[in-house]
């Protein structure tokens, strides 16, 4: 893990190099990302994941800014794809910044004109087209065991256990845990190792449908400050107090 942020702090000086910037300020900006607290910390706090994520994230990044200046874009579209794909299975939450990422691909690769539909069509189609390949072998293998063609059952687990037993905790003045309870009951309460797989994928979906339905807005607002600490502190705190204070 310590590698993998000495190699990110010299992706980012590249990625400042690539961008025109001077070479203080890009060694600058890479020692900056190397000494912060939510980086020394990674490897004694549990969350080496997050650490490999951001390394395969800053890699596109770089080849992102690489592509004007290249003479193979589609394989660097292809590589792109390929490398989202593994930060995906990394992290599920990759699913939907690789998707911003990809889209952005052909006017990084075109940026002094105006992109031209039929190259467009190609780095488009390249970069989605790995990103799926890569990703396809574990939706088959999730489907095949729990009926359910997902990368992950992280997005409605985390909504339906944690989000919103601590909004009505917040918002009806009750205990977190007893909001948290009354919810497993409703779903049969099942063991806890259970809980998370993508076996109650539906449970969990339509628990944060009927929650959505009552409190879309009142949530949104709560959702809002609570996320404020976290962004502000994940740069500074190391990230087991960040994620305790949110």
């Amino acid at each position: 893990l310590a590698l993998l942020g000495a190699l990110t702090s010299t992706l980012i000086y590249r990625m400042g190099r690539v961008l025109g910037l001077p070479s203080r300020t890009a060694i600058a900006a890479g020692i900056l990302f190397g000494v912060r607290p939510a980086v020394l910390f990674l490897p004694v706090s549990g969350m080496g994941s997050d650490m490999v994520f951001v390394f395969l994230l800053t890699i596109c990044l770089y080849l992102l800014l690489s592509l004007e200046q290249s003479d193979t874009k589609w394989l660097l579209a292809i590589i792109i794809g390929g490398i989202l794909g593994y930060a995906t299975l990394t992290r599920p939450i990759g699913q939907y910044l690789s998707l911003i990422i990809i889209v952005a691909i052909p006017f990084f690769a075109q940026a002094r004109y105006i992109p031209r539909v039929r190259q467009t069509l190609i780095l488009l189609g390249l970069a989605f087209g790995t990103f799926v390949l890569v990703l396809t072998p574990w939706l088959i293998r999730n489907y095949q065991v729990a009926g359910h063609a997902q990368i992950s059952s992280l997005s409605t687990y985390s909504m339906g256990y944690y989000n919103i037993p601590a909004f009505l905790s917040f918002y009806k003045g009750t205990s977190e845990s007893v909001e948290r309870q009354r919810i497993l009951d409703s779903i049969g309460n099942p063991p806890d190792r259970t809980l998370r797989s993508l076996f109650y994928t539906n449970e969990w979906a339509e628990i944060d449908r009927e929650f959505l339905k009552v409190y879309a807005l009142p949530y949104l607002g709560f959702h809002i400050i609570k996320t404020i600490p976290f962004f502000l502190g994940s740069g500074v705190l190391p990230p087991g107090l960040t994620l305790d204070r949110t």
